[in-house]
């Protein structure tokens, strides 16, 4: 489960409007308030009837601050781009999401706070890899 929060402001935005590109920038906190590091940000553009178009990716930091620009043209749906953040592990979705922001201004800021932790998982994989690796007569290349 994750909380999240979202905001616009103008001071970076009139910048990047010059420059024809866009920001998505925000921070990922655990439920304590601790930054979550190392994890893969997406935005996606959603437009009904097509799948979601990557604009960009950013890995967070040691603060758990991310920051992803993109152009603004061209967007399928019209003026901003309908935006979807997404959180990844290791290159796995970890199954966080934003709703949709639409119409998003030249810049977008998405604060996630995630209450499970990311790395839950990682464990229990580790723990049934052999296992799986036996299944498989010692291939691992898929799921078993």
């Amino acid at each position: 489960m994750a909380s999240s929060r979202t905001g616009r402001s103008g001071n970076v935005a009139d910048k990047l409007a010059v420059g024809r590109k866009n920001v998505v920038r925000g921070r990922v906190v655990d439920a304590d308030g601790h930054p979550v590091s190392r994890l893969l940000v997406k935005a996606f553009d959603r437009t009904v009837g097509t799948d979601d178009r990557l604009l960009g990716q950013s890995l967070t930091d040691a603060g758990g601050a991310y920051f992803i620009t993109y152009n603004r043209e061209p967007l399928l749906g019209g003026d901003g781009a309908d935006l979807v953040i997404c959180l990844y592990r290791n290159a796995e979705k970890i199954g966080i999401c934003s709703d949709v922001i639409f119409d998003a201004t030249p810049e977008t800021i998405k604060d996630f706070c995630i209450t499970t932790s990311p790395y839950q998982f990682d464990r229990p994989v580790a723990d049934i890899e052999p296992l799986r690796r036996n299944a498989k007569g010692g291939k691992t290349d898929g799921p078993a």
